[in-house]
């Protein structure tokens, strides 16, 4: 009877996990299906230099950083649309994630790729940072030597975080450049997504 019961039990509670994590997925799934759509739309209207239409889905901190490395404010950007380096994007490749009340759409066609990264408002998503980077855009230069002590911001940041996410995640950010100035991967990788990828305008390929 005992064995009856807990074998029961065990049972229940894998139903339960196998709920919890199917409803974890749909969450996820429609989290991302309303962020491609609003994505989409700051696509075509920004493709159509439809200044109204943009700026309604720009979040007060948003920074636009186009290709050569020419970073623009929310006010800035609005005054004159910068040409999007993807145009509409036709037969681009979109990669959608969501991390809770954050989502991130990259979105690449050949050699050219964008970031942009969306913030959930009251009033929904919100597009706070939009990225270009071209590959082999510039020549590889030679390595430097490196530095052997690492201050800032592996020991200091100039910043005084206000909560306790935002200290974890300078600590995390310290933890990272420790492990990139020791050439520690162990240490490095810890604190690196399994989505990660490196795009550079000196390289040729992610």
């Amino acid at each position: 009877m005992r064995r009856f019961v807990t074998s029961v039990l065990a049972a229940g509670v894998a139903l339960v996990i196998m709920l919890v994590a199917q409803s974890g997925r749909r969450a996820i799934a429609a989290d991302e299906s309303s962020l491609l759509q609003i994505d989409n739309e700051f696509v075509q209207d920004a493709a159509k230099d439809d200044k109204a239409a943009v700026g309604k889905l720009l979040d007060a901190d948003f920074t636009w950083t186009d290709a050569d490395g020419k970073t623009q404010a929310r006010a800035d950007v609005l005054k004159s649309l910068p040409t999007p380096a993807l145009g509409n994007e036709t037969g681009a490749q979109l990669k959608p994630r969501t991390y809770g009340q954050v989502g991130a759409v990259m979105s690449g066609r050949g050699k050219v790729h964008v970031l942009r990264i969306w913030v959930k408002r009251p009033a929904g998503w919100r597009l706070i940072v939009y990225h270009e980077v071209a590959l082999g855009q510039q020549a590889a230069t030679a390595a430097g030597s490196g530095v052997n002590d690492c201050q800032n911001p592996c020991k200091t940041v100039p910043f005084k975080p206000k909560t306790e996410a935002e200290q974890a995640i300078i600590a995390s950010w310290q933890a990272l450049e420790t492990g990139v100035t020791n050439h520690d991967a162990s240490a490095w990788s810890p604190h690196i997504a399994d989505e990660f990828v490196m795009l550079g305008s000196t390289n040729d390929h992610p």
